[in-house]
């Protein structure tokens, strides 16, 4: 990990916003206001590193704000909620900010964005993305400086990476410098970092040396699913990002107010922690029965792509929504088919059939039962069964 300390740069211990969760060590950057503070004395790659986050710093600072919340949960289930302020990114001039969805898990009944420079404005929630734990915010504010992405094609693993926060009373953000550790993980949706990443700057930008964005910071988690998964990495050098060209994919949509839900095909597959994608089961009613997928049908290609591996199938739909098409090619017996599917936001539980008919005890009789009586509206009801009819 290539963490150094800055000229100008001090640690300070954050603790207490998780409860029982000590929130590690941020660096919080003072004297921004001009590189030419800077000590030049030695020159050097010390030197030019620090300049480097310095700018980068500056570049991105006008467009990450704080957020405060008032009211809610100060709790979830035995986990103590955080009451301190945390980050957020503008992504549009006429007042849109995004943040991560975690830093309303307590349901607050108020959100107050604050500019950089001081200026604090009411803010409503517009939509959130359930897929990547982000949240879209409106403030009344025109003008606002939107920040430059990395596009994917320049990302490279191994580069700097600054996680960027603004939770303190001070006119600087705080940052945490590390490296570009990995890119598509958590299925395809996030980069990874070393960077220390924590509750203070969840919602803040990871950016890279140019001080453009990279990502917008979130806890995940590979498997966990509930609204603290993740958290646990807090400070632990593993950090993720969604990257901001898939959030400027989705954007619209949210801007219009669609909360965003992961897409649902309804199969699942044998053995899938081995190699292999042949379907166990498929739910029916589900986007992949109603396509005619079945158990026993092996998965070729997904919108193109060949699949070997059930982690291979998880990268290709991580980036998926409901109401997202994806191609499938299947393999029964000698043949292949491809058909197209719409992913669901839920699959329908499945209901066991019922026939509608209630039966006498048994009477002694052989060669069949006594109804008793049929409810209405049932298959039975409909075939014209009646009370004493014998089956």
């Amino acid at each position: 990990m290539r963490h150094r300390e800055l000229t100008g740069v001090w640690r300070i211990g954050v603790r207490g916003l998780m409860g029982p969760i000590a929130v590690g060590c941020a660096l919080l950057v003072a004297g921004l206001a001009t590189t030419g503070s800077l000590m030049a004395e030695g020159g050097g790659i010390d030197f030019e590193e620090e300049l480097a986050f310095r700018q980068a710093v500056e570049r991105i600072g006008p467009s990450v704000v704080r957020i405060e919340t008032v009211g809610g949960l100060d709790r979830i289930g035995e986990q103590r909620l955080g009451t301190g302020a945390t980050t957020g990114l503008v992504v549009g001039a006429e007042g849109w900010i995004l943040t991560s969805s975690f830093n309303f898990l307590g349901k607050p009944t108020g959100i107050i964005v604050v500019l950089p420079e001081g200026e604090k404005l009411a803010a409503k929630v517009v939509a959130s993305d359930l897929s990547c734990h982000l949240t879209l915010l409106k403030i009344d504010k025109s003008g606002l400086p939107v920040p430059r992405g990395v596009p994917r094609a320049q990302w490279r693993v191994g580069q700097w990476a600054i996680a960027i926060g603004r939770s303190y009373a001070s006119p600087a953000p705080s940052l945490s410098a590390g490296i570009l550790s990995a890119v598509d993980r958590i299925h395809g949706k996030a980069l990874q970092t070393d960077a220390k990443v924590s509750p203070v700057n969840y919602g803040g930008p990871l950016v890279d040396l140019q001080g453009d964005v990279l990502g917008i910071l979130v806890p995940l988690s590979p498997d966990g699913k509930d609204d603290l998964a993740g958290i646990e990495w807090y400070d632990s050098g593993i950090g993720f990002a969604i990257p901001l060209e898939r959030i400027e994919r989705v954007l619209p949509r949210l801007q219009a107010g669609e909360d965003l839900i992961p897409g649902l095909a309804g199969f699942s597959l044998k053995n899938p922690k081995r190699d292999g994608t042949i379907v166990e089961r498929v739910r029916a009613g589900s986007p992949a029965f109603q396509a005619g997928i079945r158990s026993g049908d092996r998965i070729v290609e997904l919108d193109g792509k060949l699949m070997r591996r059930d982690a291979q199938m998880r990268q290709v739909l991580g980036g998926k929504y409901a109401g997202d098409p994806v191609r499938v090619r299947y393999q029964r017996g000698e043949a292949t088919e491809e058909v197209e599917l719409t992913l669901a936001g839920k699959l329908a539980a499945y209901e066991m059939p019922a026939l509608g008919v209630l039966l006498k005890k048994d009477d002694g009789k052989e060669g069949g039962l006594t109804v008793r009586g049929i409810v209405p509206g049932s298959a039975a009801a409909e075939a014209g069964l009646q009370g004493g009819d014998r089956i």
